[in-house]
């Protein structure tokens, strides 16, 4: 793979995780939406996942694909922070004579 691609694709993944992570991409693309963003996985699509696929997860995989989603909640959680901060102080700004 050419250099310049290595920061786009990021390190080999861990043995036996592949399929933990082809499986946590999927399911992150059927994420519902609120007013708060994104929401978790639900274990409904985890088990619509498997029927589809027919491909069984195992508790380790399950275990990767809910530790992967606890950290995109937190990353979305502080982004959402950081944005309502900075919005709550160009609020403060704009009526500041």
């Amino acid at each position: 793979m050419p250099a310049v691609l290595d920061d786009i694709v990021g390190p080999d993944l861990p043995l036996y995780t592949e399929d933990a992570w082809r499986a946590f991409v999927a399911l992150s693309s059927t994420r519902t939406l609120s007013m708060a963003g994104a929401n978790p996985i639900a274990y409904t699509e985890m088990e619509a996942y498997q029927r589809v696929e027919r491909h069984k997860l195992t508790p380790m995989e399950i275990a990767c694909i809910r530790a992967a989603d606890r950290c995109v909640m937190r990353v979305q959680g502080e982004r959402m922070n950081d944005t309502a901060a900075n919005n709550t102080l160009d609020e403060i700004n704009e009526q500041e004579p």
